[in-house]
């Protein structure tokens, strides 16, 4: 059975790994292209980790966006060590300690909403007036940084990078057609609004017949936006 994964693959990717062991076919398709910005910015703020109180990240681009502008400069990264590091998903967690050297917590909170709760109780036991600092995309909710700043958590924010459509979707959806999945995996909001129509089109009277999955809540809630309810939601991305 084929399973079509809306995502780039990665060198020893974990979804492949698991899903062929189990008997799968896997079918990648980048539908998504990060515009990196904001360096000097992002770097300046990364270089002053004692004016922060921790740092947040809630996808894996935002651990490369830092990635891209840091020195890998060990003094510079330890300071970070001191500092609580707070994630959405083990995908992220893993892409923290392979690229910035760093642990982190709170992977197993699933969205955004969730990690809020995590951070707010980390800090009624350690208090502290500096702010978290919070890399994140031009599509990110306001989940988060409402939820902090009704607890009186400060945040500042820098928009790191823009999430745009890849371009060649609708050619690579066609060429899949020849082949039709039978299972298609979400992995974003962002995801479904730049796909979720296009393909419901392409793949014409045969979609009704394919499983829907999304990786995590966020993306299931933007499933169910589109009117469809018959979705599986993974209970950890």
């Amino acid at each position: 059975m084929e399973v079509l994964l809306l995502k780039e693959r990665k060198d020893e990717d974990l979804y492949e790994k698991v899903l062929c062991q189990n008997g799968y076919q896997v079918i990648f398709l980048p539908v998504l292209k990060f515009e990196f910005s904001s360096s000097d910015e992002l770097s300046s703020y990364f270089k002053q980790a004692i004016k922060f109180s921790g740092i947040i990240f809630t996808s894996q681009t935002s651990v490369e966006a830092v990635s891209r502008v840091i020195s890998h400069d060990f003094k510079e990264i330890d300071c970070w060590k001191k500092l609580p590091v707070f994630v959405v998903g083990n995908a992220t967690k893993i892409a923290v300690r392979n690229q910035l050297g760093l642990e982190s917590v709170g992977e197993a909170s699933g969205n955004a909403s969730n990690l809020s709760e995590v951070i707010i109780d980390y800090f009624h036991q350690s208090p502290s007036s500096l702010p978290l600092l919070f890399p994140c995309g031009n599509l990110r909710k306001e989940t988060l940084p409402s939820r902090l700043h009704e607890a009186n958590i400060a945040l500042q924010t820098c928009v790191c990078y823009s999430t745009v459509p890849n371009p060649l979707i609708e050619s690579k959806l066609i060429e899949i057609t020849k082949n039709i999945p039978k299972c298609i995996v979400f992995f974003s909001p962002s995801g479904v609004q730049f796909t979720f129509h296009l393909i419901k089109t392409v793949f014409s009277d045969s979609f009704q017949h394919i499983k829907l999955c999304a990786i995590g809540p966020s993306t299931g809630d933007a499933l169910r936006e589109t009117g469809v309810q018959d979705i599986y939601i993974a209970k950890k991305p």
